[in-house]
C-alpha cells in the first residue's frame, strides 16, 4: 500500500515577492507609456486634420469658384477654412502645446495675423510648407504646389 502525502499546495512568500515586483514594475512604466501613446495620438490627429484642411480648402476652391485658404492661428494654435471676405475663418479643432508650427508660406496671401495658403479655383496656389513637429527636429512637412495646388507629405527626420 502507498502512502500518498498530503502536501498543501500553495506559493512560496519567494514566489509572491517576485509577482509583487513584477506587478510593481509594470505599474511604474504604464504612465509613461500612457502619456507617449497620448502625445502621439495628438500628433497623427493635428498632421491628418492639418492635411485635410488643405484638401478641404482646395476642394472648396474649386467647387465655389472662388479663392479659399486654409489659414493658420499660430497664436491660438488652431487653424480653419477661409474665403474673403469673412471676417473670420471657420475654425477647426485646435492643436495641442506638445505639437509645434512652422509655416512657410506667401507673405500677405491671407489677412494678418494669420498665415495660410490660398488655393485658387483652378486647383493651384500660393504654395508652401508647413511643418508639424512632435520634438524639435521630428515630424512631417506638408508641401503645396504652387502651380498644381497638390499636396505631398514627407517626413522631417533629424
Amino acid at each position: 500500500m502507498t502512502h500518498r502525502a498530503n502536501w498543501r499546495r500553495g506559493f512560496t512568500l519567494i514566489e509572491l515577492l517576485v509577482v509583487m515586483t513584477i506587478v510593481a514594475a509594470i505599474s511604474a512604466t504604464v504612465p509613461f507609456v500612457y502619456d507617449r501613446w497620448q502625445a502621439a495620438a495628438a500628433y497623427r490627429k493635428a498632421v491628418d486634420a492639418i492635411a485635410d484642411g488643405l484638401q478641404s480648402a482646395r476642394q472648396q476652391a474649386t467647387r465655389t469658384a472662388r479663392p479659399t485658404a486654409l489659414v493658420l492661428d499660430l497664436q491660438e494654435r488652431r487653424h480653419g477654412l477661409w474665403q474673403a471676405p469673412a471676417p473670420q475663418p471657420a475654425w477647426s479643432a485646435a492643436w495641442p502645446p506638445s505639437v509645434q508650427i512652422r509655416v512657410d508660406v506667401a507673405e500677405g496671401a491671407v489677412p494678418a495675423p494669420w498665415l495660410g495658403v490660398v488655393f485658387m479655383p483652378d486647383g493651384g496656389g500660393t504654395g508652401g510648407t508647413i511643418d508639424i513637429l512632435r520634438a524639435p527636429q521630428t515630424g512631417t512637412r506638408l508641401r503645396v504646389d504652387w502651380l498644381t495646388g497638390r499636396l505631398a507629405q514627407q517626413a522631417i527626420l533629424p
